[in-house]
């Protein structure tokens, strides 16, 4: 079953082509569904989806930040700019005498 998961999650082989491949002629599904839990279509999609999610999520981590610095100002030192008009900005709030 493993070699059958791993031909599943790697080929584009149809289940036929994988059970011939695994040794398996019709009960190949039900045992695969015995060893899994579900069946080697819904595995191989919930394996494809996941594998997808993941490498978005890798290139989103490894995409460069662009730098939003005026030109000729060095990067992380921006000024702070002033809030819309209207919008007070918030304060820290006053602390009293310790009891």
């Amino acid at each position: 079953m493993t070699i059958a998961r791993d031909h599943l999650r790697a080929d584009d082989l149809t289940l036929p082509q994988i059970a011939d491949a695994v040794g398996y002629l019709f009960p190949f599904a039900a045992a695969f569904r015995r060893h899994h839990g579900e069946p080697p279509g819904t595995w191989r999609q919930r394996e494809r989806t996941a594998a997808r999610v993941l490498r978005s999520d890798v290139t989103a981590a490894h995409r460069p930040q662009r730098d939003l610095t005026e030109p000729g100002r060095a990067a992380g030192t921006a000024e702070r700019s002033e809030p819309p008009p209207g919008i007070r900005p918030r304060r820290a709030p006053a602390r009293g005498p310790a009891p």
